[in-house]
């Protein structure tokens, strides 16, 4: 679950198809990092892990829409002593709301989906007790102000689903189909309201619409074609010898007593990632949908996805407005994208300001408010050539 603390148009074929014949290969790697801001860097995260008990960290920085860092610190599990590094994969919370708003985007670009309609059209069997329901679109729910509440129950979604987490292909829509009972907190389109049940119903539609499991699709269309090789919507798919453990602090620092997952959540809190794929997903983001030949998504769609559609009222430093899965924000002179994710023993912060090139991708495996510590990463990196 999220904490709520928190351009030119080309001809391409099918999305997610490989265009090499098109597009250029970039260079993905930069050259090392000025070394007195890499010690700057550095220092900051080993004194942030050490006066928060965060037993490991991975870092992934973008600069000039090249690769210029890329480290793990700490450890993975306590139980191990397994060392992370830029390959161990973190659950990352809601930051599976960038790949929705993605995904939204492929499908409308496919004449698959119409932002604006109801979502009753994709879902026919979406309903529950109140009837602005009917009104509710996927711009809306995309950009957190469908009035939707956060989730079905607040205590079974964020705890008890974990304790008897579900795995087959039937979950997501029975979870929609189970959200019969819930109210609205406001008329669609009229207030921001965080909500997970609004996303998880958009991977069902995903799923309704391609043909294919939300996982599927999203593997299909975002993944495979970024080379994002350890990268997933399903604990399943993940190997366990890379996977860091969720951990808690009560009296001490522990690894949880259960794991965050249960597959009907995954559209808005389970993806699965490393610092390597990140870097990958945060270069194709900052040149507009293309990576190594590849394009995901057309330029002008960037132009919708990353456009304000309404103020966040939010205490962090960048977080100031919502796009269609994304967070928006920064200064005038450096605006930013990105979106932060956290679940039980994990969180991540991805920030991104586009027009210098620049990404921050940080996950660990302890639940901590990572906005103030990334914001300033990045303010140290745009204050250095």
């Amino acid at each position: 679950m999220h904490k709520i603390i928190t351009i030119i148009l080309l001809a391409i074929p099918a999305l997610g198809c490989n265009t090499a014949n098109i597009l250029p290969a970039l260079e993905t790697t930069a050259p090392p990092m000025d070394t007195a801001l890499t010690s700057k860097i550095e220092a900051s995260i080993t004194k942030t892990m050490e006066e928060n008990q965060i037993p490991g960290l991975a870092i992934g920085i973008i600069k000039n829409k090249q690769i210029a860092y890329s480290k793990g610190f700490g450890i993975a599990d306590i139980r191990t002593g397994a060392a992370v590094t830029p390959e161990t994969v973190f659950q990352l919370g809601s930051d599976s709301k960038m790949m929705v708003g993605i995904a939204m985007m492929q499908l409308k670009e496919q004449g698959k989906i119409d932002l604006d309609i109801p979502i009753t059209t994709y879902l026919p069997y979406f309903h529950i007790a109140d009837k602005r329901y009917k009104k509710i679109t996927i711009r809306q729910i995309l950009s957190h102000q469908s009035g939707l509440p956060y989730c079905i129950d607040y205590e079974k979604c964020d705890k008890l689903d974990y304790q008897s987490p579900q795995y087959d292909d039937g979950a997501l829509e029975r979870h929609v189909r189970n959200a019969r009972k819930i109210k609205m907190v406001s008329a669609p389109g009229k207030k921001m309201q965080y909500s997970d049940i609004g996303f998880e119903t958009l991977g069902d539609i995903i799923a309704k619409v391609s043909g294919q499991s939300f996982e599927s699709y999203i593997q299909q269309h975002i993944f495979t074609p970024l080379k994002m090789t350890h990268s997933s919507f399903l604990l399943r798919d993940v190997p366990s010898k890379l996977l860091a453990a969720p951990h808690v602090v009560n009296s001490t620092l522990a690894v949880n007593s259960y794991f965050p997952y249960s597959r009907e959540h995954a559209a808005s809190s389970h993806l699965f990632s490393n610092v390597n794929d990140m870097n990958r997903f945060a270069l194709a983001q900052l040149n507009r949908g293309a990576l190594d030949g590849v394009r995901i998504l057309p330029t002008s769609a960037y132009n919708i996805m990353w456009a304000p559609e309404i103020d966040t009222a939010l205490p962090s430093p960048w977080e100031k407005q919502l796009g269609l899965g994304w967070f928006l924000g920064g200064t005038a002179e450096h605006h930013m994208v990105g979106h932060a994710g956290g679940d039980t023993g994990f969180s991540c912060e991805v920030i991104m300001v586009p027009d210098q090139g620049l990404a921050i991708v940080v996950m660990t495996n302890r639940e901590y408010p990572l906005e103030d510590f990334s914001y300033q990463i990045m303010q140290w990196l745009l204050a250095t050539p």
